[in-house]
């Protein structure tokens, strides 16, 4: 995980002047938010009004990005930065950006979860150590939590941006009608497989499931790149057979290779759910909602 401070926009200087344009081009407001959903949230509720620039390339990890020169650009001539919370893309806390945004900071209390009941089931083995709980940074995957966040974006746009408040506020009303059709949509294709249970290969999909009646009732790996031991695997495999779990999700951001080995210990088929999306047929956010949700419909019937 890379740590970007102002040593490191030093460092690149020469690079920075060369680079094409970017927000500094730009005549309207420019913001720039590091994970494609963070964008297409706040696109949403700028539209008309400003530009919303996402940092991540499609595939790109949250967890292990390294920002490029280029990036660096972007952020320091952005009205705003936008990241999601140091548990997912805290890299983001030492770019050298005029103004950053904690959005996981701005999630009502109440629509937060911790990560305890997604932890792998490996932490507690004899020997192993038990966490504390965290907050769950990935709300963006559940959109009545969305729905309910879009105040308080609206508030910070508004600060940012004071002769586009009208905008931002009508932009707001309409995505947050939006959502409830969303919501809807979700409910129809999801809600009759309440109490269904999934693996999933990292702990991002615990808002979606919690939302719509899915258990998540283990997890591969609690963080990217730490694969479970032959000893954890055989631990996941039992229980995953005693335990009914449905179907085991892979993510196109994440190695594979874990959830494969599970399915096949297990015999649980193996599917691929989306947390980032950015790519073309999932780029807008009910496009990444309704995807995931079409998955876990296909996939638990």
């Amino acid at each position: 995980m890379a740590s970007f401070g102002y040593y490191k926009y030093e460092q690149h200087q020469r690079e920075l002047e060369q680079l094409g344009p970017t927000c500094a081009a730009m005549s309207q407001p420019c913001f720039v938010a590091t994970i494609a959903p963070l964008a297409a949230i706040l696109n949403e509720l700028a539209v008309g009004r400003a530009e919303v620039i996402t940092m991540l390339p499609p595939g790109a990890s949250p967890h292990t990005y390294e920002p490029k020169p280029s990036d660096l650009r972007s952020v320091m001539h952005a009205g705003a930065f936008f990241y999601v919370d140091d548990k997912l893309d805290g890299w983001a806390a030492d770019l050298p950006a005029k103004k950053k945004i904690n959005v996981l900071s701005l999630v009502p209390e109440d629509c937060l979860l911790t990560m305890e009941t997604a932890c792998c089931p490996s932490e507690h083995e004899e020997g192993g150590h038990h966490h504390d709980p965290v907050i769950d940074p990935h709300f963006w995957l559940d959109p009545c939590v969305v729905r309910n966040t879009v105040p308080q974006l609206v508030s910070i746009l508004s600060e940012l941006d004071p002769n586009g408040k009208d905008i931002y506020q009508a932009n707001a009303d309409a995505f947050r009608e939006h959502l409830v059709d969303v919501d809807r949509q979700v409910r129809a294709l999801v809600g009759p497989l309440k109490g269904s249970k999934v693996a999933t290969t990292h702990p991002s999909f615990q808002y979606l499931c919690d939302e719509y009646g899915l258990e998540v009732t283990m997890v591969v790996m609690d963080s990217p790149g730490k694969e479970p031991s032959p000893k954890q695997m055989e631990k996941l495999s039992r229980e995953a057979k005693e335990k009914g779990v449905k179907a085991i999700y892979s993510e196109p951001q994440i190695p594979r290779s874990a959830a494969e080995m599970l399915s096949k210990a297990s015999g649980v088929p193996l599917y691929e759910l989306d947390p980032v999306g950015g790519c073309d047929e999932r780029c807008d956010y009910d496009e990444l909602i309704l995807y995931n949700a079409q998955v876990l419909a296909a996939s638990l019937k």
